[in-house]
């Protein structure tokens, strides 16, 4: 399970470090009105993204380690864009839906779309990173990168492998154990 979760940890650190390149790279030639109105067009309540005169992070230290250094890569990444400073925390999950954007489960949907409709609500409900960054002529770009849901390791769907394998190790130790005491019978 650790492993799934650092795993799953680089991914998101990655995901963010993707978005803010993109995002930096269609707004960095544009002026702050023109920011503006392109960072109101792509927001949505999963991917927040705001352009404004102050940091959404407003704390230049970082969480941790894995934070600072994606920091440092970020403005790295993004200098020759003049992003000049980069600020990265994790937050806590804030909305509480089963659907997103309180649609019912149709029982018209596909798979499908169903499986979608699971999927965007369990990320409405996990943590998120938020990241600000700092143009050259003082403006923030700020967003959020929702983090990966750690699915369950035991699942309906995993049940029947997982008591598959338990019978087999249960039916090995019998055979294995009525062979090494069949000379003592």
């Amino acid at each position: 399970a650790r492993d799934r979760a650092a795993a799953n940890g680089v991914v998101d650190l990655y995901r963010l470090n993707d978005r803010a390149y993109s995002l930096v790279q269609l707004m960095h030639d544009a002026t702050p009105e023109e920011r503006k109105a392109t960072a109101s067009g792509l927001f949505n309540s999963t991917y927040a993204l705001t352009v404004s005169d102050t940091p959404a992070v407003t704390s230049s230290i970082a969480g941790d380690d894995e934070l600072a250094e994606l920091e440092d890569i970020l403005v790295g990444r993004l200098s020759k864009f003049g992003v000049t400073d980069a600020r990265v925390r994790r937050d806590p999950a804030t909305q509480e839906a089963d659907v997103p954007d309180g649609q019912a489960v149709n029982r018209d949907v596909g798979q499908v779309e169903r499986d979608l409709l699971v999927l965007a609500a369990d990320f409405a409900q996990s943590d998120k990173l938020t990241a600000s960054l700092r143009f050259s002529d003082g403006q923030w770009l700020n967003f959020t990168e929702p983090i990966t849901p750690a699915g369950p390791i035991l699942s309906l769907d995993s049940l029947p492998l997982y008591s598959l394998i338990a019978g087999l190790i249960v039916i090995m130790s019998i055979w294995s154990l009525r062979r090494l005491t069949a000379p003592y019978r």
